[in-house]
């Protein structure tokens, strides 16, 4: 019972920037990345009309099959937290900087985040994101 997967990624968004100088400075790859003025597009539409009007980046972090919410937080800001001054220039320029949590669980779950992880968390000034996923019990 309670929570059966944690899965986090950084989330940066800005009104013009190029978002991919903080996914190199981590040393990862976006799932999703692109600029203000870029030709909006999906992955089963590829030439749809307009252009996007900012910029988005979407990085999954290389967190291990988690469960514990404190845990998989803390190891998430170790993997990040390298980027601390970037982050700050993001979000003192205009963007924002969130940790998406999708919390896999079965409805019968409850988590808390320690003041410590908050902490961090606004001294990176990072915002957070939860998408929650229920999984009905098992009969």
């Amino acid at each position: 019972m309670g929570t059966t997967k944690l899965d986090l990624s950084l989330r940066l968004r800005h009104p013009e920037a190029d978002l991919s100088p903080i996914a190199q400075r981590l040393g990862l790859t976006p799932s999703w990345r692109w600029t203000k003025d870029d030709p909006r597009s999906t992955p089963l539409n590829p030439e749809l009309e307009g252009s996007r009007s900012a910029s988005y980046c979407s990085i999954p972090l290389p967190i291990e099959q988690a469960t514990d919410m404190d845990a998989a937080l803390t190891d998430a800001l170790k993997v990040i937290s390298p980027a601390e001054q970037e982050l700050k220039a993001l979000v003192n320029s205009g963007g924002t900087a969130s940790m998406a949590i999708g919390w896999f669980c079965d409805g019968d779950a409850g988590a808390r985040i320690s003041d410590t992880i908050v902490a961090r968390m606004a001294r990176l000034k990072l915002t957070v994101d939860v998408y929650l996923y229920f999984s009905p019990p098992a009969t």
